[in-house]
């Protein structure tokens, strides 16, 4: 073979090498985009999905809403109506028996209002971080310093 011959050869191969290496590339980038395709698509049936379902939750939730209004109006009838029978029964119970003079009078209070307290003492506990309370009543006259100086003196024993 001569030189222009391999030349040639050497060529044609390379055109060929290209010729798939393009056909290669654009198989690859259709394929690309057939699988965005399939991702959108999917995505998409995701999102529908999960609307339909907030949807149907949101119907159910208008539904018991709907069922708890009605129960509480049926209760609230029914309670109106014991109301209504109470009161009648007390109308006729009234027209029926006379009401004495006694009854009508506001009671009179019999309860003595209670002694006022007198505080002179003060008790005070505290826990010392080995876990003992120290406990002390102290006289009401007495400033802070002596609760600071009892301690104090605890503490050093």
């Amino acid at each position: 073979m001569t030189d222009e011959e391999r030349a040639a050869k050497q060529a044609a191969v390379r055109a060929r090498i290209a010729q798939k290496r393009a056909e290669v590339e654009e198989k690859d980038r259709q394929d690309a985009v057939l699988k965005e395709k399939i991702r959108r698509k999917e995505g998409q049936s995701l999102a529908d999905y999960r609307d339909q379902k907030q949807q149907d939750d949101m119907k159910i939730m208008a539904e018991e809403r709907r069922q708890k209004k009605l129960e509480d109006e049926r209760s609230r009838k029914q309670v109106l109506a014991q109301i209504k029978k109470d009161r009648e029964a007390k109308a006729a119970e009234r027209r029926s028996e006379p009401i004495p003079a006694a009854a009508t009078a506001p009671p009179v209070s019999t309860i003595p209002a209670a002694p006022q307290k007198n505080y002179d003492e003060c008790r005070l506990q505290l826990r010392l971080p080995s876990g003992q309370p120290l406990v002390n009543s102290f006289k009401a006259e007495y400033f802070f310093f002596f609760f600071f100086f009892f301690f104090c003196c605890f503490r050093q024993k």
